[in-house]
């Protein structure tokens, strides 16, 4: 609201003339602070209506066994797994001293995807104007991604706030390297990069931007080149903390998969429509198509007119874009870890959806009509995809908790839950109390060790789950895992995941079934131990 409000106080004498062009801008943007305020209401609305609709999948109960730690042990653990950066785990951790119910660990999410509008706004206000502020906000405001992320126990919305900032104060750089600007730039890229490593390419898109502008803005390359190394010597103890020893390699990413040559395309579809939107529905492509178009017009105009701001949003979009894609591909690499996926790269959504708004502003100067009806193309797919966001259970992440309920509503009294080390998680939260016991999680490269763990230690396991339980329950996770979280093929890819577990497969043959269910993301079963 302070960036909302953030106005020039006039303080010379004015001819008439002058008097009456300031008071229409100040009109003006009293009409923006309207539509903003509406905005930011419908942004706050969306994402905490039903925040806890759906329980805490794998991730957010991750972010519960990290977070109750305090900061030496975040610090510790986050270290040890390497995937993450941990200032996101560090403001949790205060946070959940006041609570753990599944709407208040979401609820700072759902603050940062509300401060991501108003910042969006800035940003493209001060591109483009107030109205491609206005119309960028309304996007984000409405975001299916966002509203997604913005309704989740992670760091994404975090980090796509954090994006907008440093952007914001990297942007006025080019007018003067003012103080203030230079600060804000630092500390918004300083806690982005420390929420996700995915915020160094926010950066080093910045940086190919004011190398090839260097000549018009000589000052903000310095201004630029001083707040970036003070950012990357404050983060340098962090990476090499996270190098020395084994390195990336022990970060728990190997089930990313490598990228496709179309991922690029349908990672743009993911950012204006999100993980609720069918790609082989044709509804989507209403807005798709468009969007498309409006971008293109971008890239046109800027290699025509050299448009500054359009260079630094095109540059924000691809590069980092071009970066992850490149690197994901399947090179015949040892030991090559793919890193893409939609989610880590979030923060360039704002990027494709400021030049949508700035696409749709110039419509507008053509013509009301083609702008009312570029608006209504992208807008009207949007809201069906929010809709499936909300009410479509294809779309649900996994249901941890219908699980855990399902257990508790048909258990017989001597029952008792077979898990891995993975889900020791899901326990901690929701039934630490329930009886359990435990087997190796076996990948898809572990299959000789799964042979010999089923043939020699399996039965003695069994033997002794048996001497204290009549009935067994085991699940087995069918999570989404492709990059962009796309349901078409998820009761299949289930199906698939199901047949090649190698622990259910042996259950099967020497117990027999009781009952079982598949849930969002969960498959469920259970064993009669003793007839």
């Amino acid at each position: 609201l302070m960036i909302i409000h953030h106005l020039e106080m006039v303080k010379a004498v004015y001819t008439q003339e002058e008097r009456t062009l300031i008071n229409t801008k100040r009109n003006g943007w009293e009409a923006a602070e309207w539509a903003m305020l509406a905005l930011l209401m419908l942004a706050f609305l969306l994402r905490v209506v039903a925040l806890d609709a759906q329980g805490l999948w794998a991730d957010e109960m991750a972010t519960v066994v990290i977070s109750e730690r305090d900061w030496a042990g975040v610090i510790k653990w986050v270290i040890d797994d390497r995937v993450h950066p941990p200032l996101y785990y560090l403001l949790t951790s205060p946070w959940m001293a006041l609570g753990r119910g599944e709407a208040w660990l979401r609820y700072p999410s759902a603050m940062w995807g509300v401060l991501a509008t108003a910042l969006g706004y800035a940003l493209g206000k001060r591109l483009h104007g107030r109205r491609v502020g206005v119309t960028g906000a309304a996007l984000l405001a409405l975001s299916p991604l966002l509203l997604w992320h913005s309704r989740d126990a992670r760091m994404y919305a975090m980090l796509t706030a954090l994006t907008i900032g440093s952007s914001y104060f990297f942007v006025r750089l080019w007018d003067g390297a003012r103080r203030r600007d230079w600060v804000g730039y630092v500390i918004f890229s300083l806690m982005a990069v420390y929420t996700h490593h995915f915020a160094v390419w926010i950066m080093l898109a910045q940086f190919v931007f004011i190398a090839l502008a260097r000549r018009h803005y000589p000052q903000a390359l310095k201004a630029w080149t001083l707040g970036a190394g003070l950012v990357g010597m404050l983060y340098a103890p962090w990476i090499l903390t996270i190098l020395s020893g084994e390195g990336l390699r022990r970060a728990g990413i190997s089930w990313v998969p490598a990228a496709g040559l179309l991922d690029p395309l349908w990672t743009l579809f993911t950012f204006l429509l999100g993980h609720s939107a069918d790609p082989f529905n044709p509804v989507f492509y209403l807005a798709f198509l468009p969007a498309l178009g409006l971008l293109a017009f971008a890239v046109i105009r800027f290699f025509g007119e050299r448009e500054a701001s359009l260079g630094y949003l095109l540059a924000w979009l691809f590069v980092p874009l071009a970066m992850v894609w490149i690197i994901s591909l399947d090179w015949p690499l040892p030991e090559k870890r793919a890193i893409y996926m939609d989610r880590f790269m979030i923060g360039q959504m704002p990027a494709f959806l400021l030049l949508i708004a700035w696409g749709l502003e110039r419509l507008a100067r053509w013509r009301r009509w083609a702008w009312a009806m570029g608006l209504a193309l992208i807008l009207v797919p949007t809201l069906f995809s929010v809709h499936g966001l909300y009410c479509d259970v294809r779309y649900w992440k996994e249901d941890w908790r219908g699980v855990i309920t399902y257990i508790d509503e048909h258990s017989q009294g001597r029952d008792l839950l077979l898990i891995t080390p993975a889900q020791y998680h899901i326990l901690y939260y929701y039934r630490p109390d329930v009886p359990w016991d435990e087997v190796p999680l076996f990948l898809g490269d572990d299959e000789k060790e799964a042979e010999v763990y089923l043939a020699d230690e399996m039965p003695r396991k069994m033997a002794e789950i048996a001497a204290r339980a009549d009935r067994m329950w085991y699940v087995v996770p069918t999570p989404v895992v492709n990059a962009h979280l796309f349901v078409y093929d998820r009761e299949a890819k289930a199906r698939e995941r199901v047949a090649a577990d190698a622990v259910k497969g042996w259950l099967d043959k020497h117990y027999s079934l009781s009952e079982d269910r598949q849930f969002p993301g969960v498959y469920l079963v259970c064993y009669r131990l003793k007839e």
